[in-house]
């Protein structure tokens, strides 16, 4: 596992419905399913988005599905294309399904929807290999902009970008100048690696600013 489990979020849909979302870099989902069902437990976390997966197009993918979800609950993953895989596992009772495929070379993305009291909301892991951040980037992250605000559903989009600023509570001015003129919010606003860098990010429409709640980031 890397020495951050990322931060962890709460959300509430329009009937009060608390949900604990939460991310976790495994560094290769084999082998490891009894610590990521016990992070599941402990934490009492609805949905976790997994990053590093490492998840390979040869690999038994319905047996990575299974072993990878303790439980109670349901997983969905993508194969490695850029080096790293994610995966996102849910409580049974949100009833989760594949909402649509974005295809993109500069970062893996996998988009579920989730099933709350209300109305679905999108869920949408991301890993981006570390790097600078360069046109080709931002161009890519506002296509998936533009396909989440066609869709015209509550979203959350998280994930490893590694996109730090100069300090530990921002991300890249280029970031962040992009999510203002999508009116998009980011969340989280502290280191999210023992390092000190802020990596992992948590971003909602600003119109749901208010339903993310009890943020906390754990960089053991």
């Amino acid at each position: 596992m890397e020495s951050n489990t990322g931060p962890v979020a709460g959300a509430r849909d329009s009937r009060s419905q608390s949900i604990k979302l939460g991310l976790l870099n495994t560094r290769s989902v084999r082998h490891k399913a009894a610590v990521i069902h016990d992070i599941v437990r402990d934490e009492k976390r609805d949905i976790i988005a997994l990053m590093k997966t490492w998840v390979r197009g040869d690999d038994p993918t319905n047996a990575v599905k299974l072993d990878v979800a303790p439980p109670g609950y349901m997983s969905d993953t993508n194969h490695v294309t850029c080096g790293g895989g994610v995966a996102v596992i849910c409580r049974d009772t949100l009833k989760m399904s594949t909402a649509f495929d974005f295809s993109s070379t500069e970062f893996e993305s996998l988009a579920v929807s989730v099933k709350t009291k209300s109305m679905p909301v999108l869920i949408v892991c991301v890993y981006r290999p570390s790097g600078p951040v360069t046109s080709a980037l931002c161009n890519a992250l506002a296509d998936l902009f533009d396909q989440l605000l066609l869709l015209t559903q509550r979203f959350v989009v998280c994930g490893n970008f590694n996109v730090p600023s100069n300090d530990d509570s921002s991300v890249d001015p280029q970031v962040d100048s992009l999510l203002s003129r999508y009116n998009l919010v980011q969340h989280v606003h502290r280191p999210t690696h023992k390092a000190g860098n802020l990596l992992d990010l948590v971003i909602t429409a600003d119109s749901d600013y208010q339903s993310v709640t009890g943020m906390s980031s754990d960089r053991r």
